[in-house]
């Protein structure tokens, strides 16, 4: 498991990275700034932790058994026709210049697949795509520069998109 930033090394501020790198990711978690608004002020107030003093949360043998779930996890060919809609419909879709890549539908039937064990089934239901689908698309899309000035994100086109696309029914085991 990789977790990166996109902060360089050798530039001050956060840069998106280029298309080639964001689609190699699963998915993107975004946590804003803490500012007087937003945020607890008592970020500032804390040292950060030892990380030897660490404790960790999940050893090598149960990252490898929820690993081995996931891929045993079951898609029905109706909710993988669903991911197959939603990632055909980002490429053809006019507020968006770059759509998702076949690698970008293998992640999100792997995050929804992760969704399912962590909720304790066997099988991927379409909540579990829809809940995996901005965090797993957004950052490899990019949308286009005149949708972008009329307000346009990829996070939103994602959205807009599921809200439209037909949900499979009775999909499941």
């Amino acid at each position: 498991m990789v977790i990166a930033t996109q902060n360089p090394f050798d530039a001050a501020g956060t840069f998106p990275y280029p298309t080639a790198s964001a689609t190699a990711s699963s998915c993107d978690s975004t946590s804003a700034t803490p500012t007087r608004d937003r945020g607890p002020p008592a970020v500032l107030d804390r040292d950060p932790p030892d990380p030897e003093q660490l404790a960790p949360v999940g050893s090598a043998e149960f990252l490898a058994a929820f690993a081995a779930a996931i891929d045993a996890t079951f898609v029905a060919p109706e909710v993988r026709g669903y991911v197959l809609d939603l990632v055909h419909t980002t490429r053809n879709h006019p507020d968006l210049t770059v759509g998702a890549s076949p690698r970008a539908a293998l992640s999100v039937v792997r995050a929804a697949a992760a969704v399912a064990v962590t909720r304790g089934r066997t099988y991927v239901t379409p909540d579990d795509i829809k809940m995996v689908a901005e965090p797993t698309l957004a950052h490899r899309l990019q949308a286009h520069p005149a949708a972008e000035l009329a307000g346009a994100t990829a996070s939103a086109t994602v959205t807009d998109i599921l809200s439209r696309l037909p949900v499979p029914v009775g999909a499941g085991r």
